[in-house]
């Protein structure tokens, strides 16, 4: 038999912990002495690991308590499939988190070392929607923002067609009409139920010109603000097939003034010039 000390020695536990597996009826002492001392034996020890085991694995405490009134060996291999698929899960959730991490992470070194440099960069599928677009789009944002950070915050720029006409005549501290919304990669598609696609638009896999650029009015960006994207854009004479299609990354609070960073981009036909 062994003291209350001796069994926490030998299954790994604290007496602590112990005190509330005995509360919760997890662990009985194989006997109590006429001082009232508990005592436990091997038994004691094997159940302890077994919850231990349990416990490892995940399963919360309510769970592995269980154990204690009926376990066959189908049960037990079931409960660990199920896990096992939990986990599964988990991992992938932790994988898309990772890269959506790495995409942040990338996004804001450049602009701390940026000039405002245009790019150019392949571009990635997938479906947005806009807080203006009514109310399937306003259930498909509700349902994006359950996955975030899996999902991108969008603000698009809308252009004139004729931008290139028009663009000496507009004041260009004018603030070009914007719009909000959320957009999910559609190679994370998986994350979300699309047979209802009403609400959503599609961004097509286009190649894109690219700029990153801080600002602390998202909102009231103009001529200005875009001008090495449009110069850039105008001097190569691409075909542009798009808005400008902003993606919110960070945001920076100091001395009371709050400050974006955007990664706004055009698509263009393959990069392909007019």
């Amino acid at each position: 038999m062994y003291t209350k000390s001796e069994l926490c020695k030998n299954a790994g536990i604290t007496p602590e912990t112990l005190r509330h597996y005995v509360d919760i009826g997890l662990i009985k002492p194989k006997e109590i002495t006429e001082k009232g001392y508990r005592k436990y034996d091997r038994d004691n020890i094997l159940d302890l690991w077994f919850y231990r085991l349990g416990a490892s694995l995940g399963n919360p405490l309510k769970e592995v308590k269980k154990w204690n009134t009926a376990m066959s060996m189908e049960n037990f291999v079931f409960r660990l499939q199920e896990r096992e698929q939990e986990l599964e899960n988990a991992m992938a959730r932790l994988e898309q988190q990772l890269a959506m991490i790495r995409e942040i992470r990338h996004y804001t070194e450049q602009e701390l070392n940026s000039d405002q440099t245009v790019t150019r960069e392949p571009g990635l599928a997938g479906y947005r929607a806009f807080c203006d677009g009514g109310e399937a789009a306003q259930r498909q944002i509700a349902r994006m923002a359950e996955l975030f950070p899996m999902v991108s915050i969008a603000i698009d720029y809308c252009l004139p067609e004729n931008w290139r006409e028009v663009r000496e005549s507009y004041d260009r501290e004018s603030p070009l009409k914007s719009r909000l919304g959320i957009c999910l990669l559609k190679e994370r598609a998986g994350l979300m139920d699309l047979s209802e696609k009403e609400g959503l638009e599609e961004m097509p896999a286009m190649d894109s010109l690219c700029v990153s650029l801080v600002t602390d009015r998202p909102f009231a960006l103009g001529w200005r603000d875009f001008y090495p994207l449009l110069e850039e854009a105008d001097r190569g004479g691409y075909e542009l097939k798009s808005d400008i299609i902003g993606s919110l990354f960070c945001r920076e609070v100091a001395k009371d003034q709050i400050r974006y960073l955007l990664k706004c981009r055009i698509l263009v036909d393959s990069l392909k010039k007019k």
